[in-house]
């Protein structure tokens, strides 16, 4: 399973399972405008509700939608290339755009493009090419793109540092090596060092993420390799400037007084306002809105210039120590000394799943119960109780069936659960929910997420909420995919162990029993998911040598392991595990018309056994019929269709 990057289209494949995806996706033309009634539907292409820049530009995107009736959808992936794996597996969900199911696209480009080149960034837009597209963070060739001023806003904080401050020993905090803006904001902190001649040295510049964490293994760094022997801090976004203040406030060291730390953005969130940051301000908001604005225009035959590139601003405040306000004169003694212990710009899990309010609580309740529904139905019932107190107005889950279709488990509507006709379950994936998005309102943003198991995409998950908190969505999902994985996993399992062995049943007491042998419930499952694997893809069954301590040593695991889990999942001892393999490759040759002239001996050795004799023995225990009378009646089965069809 391959998620989305820059080189290869996503190829989704989940086998075993009676859900299945495997589809280059490709760009389909079917303009969602000419369907009647329809909303002007924008997707934005974003990477996380927790990202407070990404937030203020959604707000501005908000703004303009809500003004002229357009319908938001988002969709929340990861970046492009991420190498985490929790960020990467998410973007799977960009691969579900398409003119049937919007209008156009705004892409988050800053924020996508991370741990992608600007090139590599273009390629990725390239499969939506059919679709009206404008860029935001990133100029993109043959794209609009709503960019600001990096390079004059970075280099204005710095000439201020400067000549006021008389900082001459700045560290740098950069942002990601491959992001554009990044790159804007290192370029103008190496180009002042050069017209103030200033030396330099690269061991005062540290790599850094945008992310808080990066800032705090940047001030170790920096105080164990030079002491206190610097000016300033220069961080690449406010998140980053935020987190090193508060690894400064934590090793004693204040600001302003002993160090200088400056941001960039202006973020206005609880976290990044309360430390009153000198920064640069560049408007999310208006780049959220212009975007709108310029994509909408398009719509409706405007022109729009290739590139805005919008002003930014020097914001004087007391973390250089230049200007003290209002807020700072009532409550001295809040900064620099008081440390938030939060991420900047980030709502914490513990926050959103606080037990100090309702929703908090029953939100925390939620995510219990999906960690225990033992059926879909006991999911559903989970879902009903808790939506309408979260204030999820609609939601519509739905798994990947084949190719080009998916089918609907839960459509939930309008606070109520909606029971679809069997021959409605089943859609094309393209249109996100049963009957299209024509059928979704626009008086609220929809949120679309892809639901996934290790490696695979099971299928996605569509939101309609009335509430901003939006963050919890990303949580819910995790605990959706977590729930879907186990059930879905128990299903073919089953389905597989009833081919192993007809009269299996999954027992409550398997865990107790795996418990017993040492093994946790989840781990003993996955190793029996790799048995089940490598039985399949290797047939090494057909192996007549094949002993317990051969298979035990080829999966890693102890051969007293491998045989409680075989005993205990699949209800069988070794012997029995194995042989049912070896007859049904028997059964599946003796079916075979084109093997008719294989003689009993033949198809023995073929299917892994050593003699005829044990072949027999064991055809007829789990058939009850010897191979030959299990070919002759296949014969007499056979010939009989044929009259019937002749007839």
């Amino acid at each position: 399973m391959e998620y989305f990057t820059t080189d290869k289209i996503l190829t989704l494949k989940h086998s075993g399972s009676k859900y299945k995806f495997s589809q280059e996706f490709a760009t389909e033309i079917s303009p969602l405008s000419q369907k009647n009634s329809a909303a002007y539907t924008i997707a934005v292409c974003m990477d996380s509700f927790y990202d407070s820049y990404e937030i203020e530009i959604l707000n501005g995107i908000k703004k303009y939608a809500e003004t002229y009736g357009l319908r938001l959808i988002y969709f929340t992936g990861g970046a492009i290339n991420s190498p985490h794996y929790d960020e990467s597996k998410k973007n799977a969900v960009f691969n579900l755009i398409s003119r049937i199911n919007v209008d156009s696209i705004i892409l988050l480009s800053s924020s996508l493009g991370s741990y992608c080149s600007k090139r590599e960034m273009e390629y990725f837009c390239r499969h939506f090419e059919k679709i009206p597209m404008v860029s935001i963070g990133i100029r993109l060739d043959g794209i609009p793109s709503i960019t600001v001023d990096n390079y004059g806003g970075m280099y204005k904080l710095l000439v201020h540092l400067l000549e006021v401050h008389n900082c001459r020993r700045m560290a740098f905090i950069r942002g990601p090596e491959k992001n554009e803006e990044a790159q804007e904001r290192f370029r103008a902190y190496k180009d002042v060092l050069t017209s103030y001649n200033i030396p330099w040295d690269e061991n005062w510049v540290y790599p850094g993420t945008f992310s808080g964490c990066s800032a705090k293994e940047a001030v170790a760094e920096l105080i164990q390799h030079w002491g206190l022997y610097f000016d300033a801090i220069v961080a690449a976004n406010d998140l980053m400037a935020v987190q090193a203040v508060q690894e400064l406030n934590l090793r004693g060291i204040d600001v302003p007084e002993d160090v200088i730390v400056t941001g960039f953005d202006n973020l206005s969130n609880e976290n990044c306002s309360a430390y009153f940051l000198t920064t640069v301000n560049q408007s999310a908001f208006q780049m959220g809105f212009t975007a709108a604005e310029s994509l909408f225009g398009l719509s409706i035959g405007r022109t729009c210039k290739d590139l805005i590139k919008l002003p930014t601003e020097l914001i004087l405040r007391s973390s250089c120590g230049c200007i003290q306000s209002q807020k700072e004169k009532d409550d001295p003694d809040h900064f620099p000394k008081k440390c938030k212990t939060e991420a900047a710009g980030t709502m914490s899990r513990k926050s959103l799943l606080s037990k100090n309010n309702e929703r908090g609580f029953v939100f925390s309740v939620l995510c219990k119960a999906l960690g225990t529904v033992k059926n879909i139905e006991g999911l559903k019932r989970a879902l009903l109780e808790a939506f309408p107190k979260l204030h999820i107005k609609s939601c519509y889950i739905s798994l990947f069936e084949s190719n080009k279709y998916s089918r609907n488990i839960f459509f939930y509507k309008d606070y109520n659960m909606r029971k679809l006709k069997e021959t409605d379950e089943s859609f094309q994936t393209y249109d996100l929910v049963p009957g299209g998005t024509r059928k979704l309102g626009r008086e609220n943003d929809f949120i679309m997420m892809t639901l996934s198991r290790m490696n695979d995409a099971l299928g996605f998950v569509l939101y309609e909420s009335e509430n901003s908190q939006n963050e919890l969505f990303e949580i819910l999902t995790l605990n959706l995919s977590s729930a879907l994985q186990r059930l879905v996993d128990d299903d073919v399992l089953e389905t597989t162990c009833k081919k192993i062995n007809p009269d299996y049943q999954i027992h409550s007491s398997q865990k107790y029993k795996y418990l017993k042998c040492g093994l946790p419930d989840g781990k003993a499952k996955w190793f029996y998911k790799k048995l089940l694997k490598t039985m399949e893809s290797e047939e090494i069954y057909k192996n007549p040598d094949l002993t317990l301590p051969d298979l035990a040593g080829k999966l890693h695991i102890s051969r007293n392991h491998l045989s409680h889990v075989i005993n205990v999942s699949a209800g069988v001892n070794f012997f029995d595990f194995i042989n049912r393999y070896r007859i049904n490759e028997a059964k599946r040759i003796l079916s075979d018309p084109e093997a008719e002239n294989f003689n009993i001996l033949n198809i023995a050795f073929e299917a892994g056994f050593k003699s005829k004799s044990t072949f027999n023995k064991v055809f007829k225990k789990f058939t009850a019929k010897t191979p030959k009378e299990f070919r002759r009646d296949k014969k007499i089965i056979k010939t009989a269709n044929v009259s019937a069809v002749i007839r």
